[in-house]
């Protein structure tokens, strides 16, 4: 009781600084900043409203840090406060495009809304919705699998049915973080197989993950290093 009594007078005391090498101040207790207050950072969903705002400059900035936290994110950022050596937010950008499911499986109709919704047409994906679209209920079942290539069983007509080789790398373009930057290429694996009812399901793989991440982020960069703004800006990518 009495060694509690002693250590709470003793953190009603008043802080020890002490100075070390002339420079580094050191406190005998935790002190807590008073920082200034500041607004909360905007929230937006485009490049373009980001842009806008700093052209606009609707709250008088007098310079930014424009950081790239990853491709689907920016950030705006005053430039470093002296005083309390913190950043304070200005506005954030936030990528709400709708994702693919890329490497689950997915029933045929899901799968070819997901491709027409999610892809920019090309040749590939035409090639991918007009396998896709055909393949019989019976059509994995009797498959030929190599561990690279697929034969599935596709309608070719009315009635007549046909052994088709699925296109063993489809060069495809997702659009999957802000529009403005379009849809970012890459390299994907389709594979097919039967689910417990016997349905054929679909699942598209990339070849090489995460890839896609750098080159959004490089077009980012270049989307918005191509702006013109009335006040300094540091690009960070």
């Amino acid at each position: 009781m009495i060694k509690e009594a002693i250590e709470k007078i003793l953190s009603l005391a008043a802080p020890v600084i002490t100075t070390v090498d002339d420079e580094r101040l050191y406190s005998d207790k935790d002190l807590i900043p008073i920082i200034p207050p500041h607004p909360s950072a905007l929230t937006v969903s485009t490049l373009d409203s980001l842009a806008k705002y700093i052209q606009d400059n609707p709250d008088r900035l007098t310079e930014v840090i424009i950081c790239i936290d990853g491709p689907h994110q920016v950030s705006v950022f005053s430039p470093l406060d002296e005083t309390w050596r913190n950043r304070e937010p200005y506005l954030v950008a936030k990528d709400t495009t709708p994702q693919f499911h890329f490497n689950d499986c997915m029933d045929v109709a899901s799968f070819i809304v997901g491709v027409q919704v999610h892809f920019d047409d090309n040749e590939a994906r035409q090639a991918l919705l007009k396998v896709v679209g055909n393949i019989t209920e019976s059509a994995v079942r009797t498959h030929a699998d190599d561990g690279v290539t697929q034969t599935v069983t596709a309608k070719a007509g009315i009635t007549r049915v046909e052994d088709v080789d699925v296109p063993r790398i489809l060069p495809l373009a997702v659009r999957r973080t802000f529009y403005e930057i379009g849809a970012i290429p890459g390299d994907f694996i389709l594979r097919l197989r039967s689910a417990k009812e016997g349905a054929p399901t679909c699942a598209l793989f990339e070849t090489a993950a995460r890839v896609w991440e750098r080159e959004a982020v490089i077009r980012i960069y270049e989307y918005i290093g191509a702006k013109k703004f009335p006040i300094p800006v540091t690009l960070i990518g």
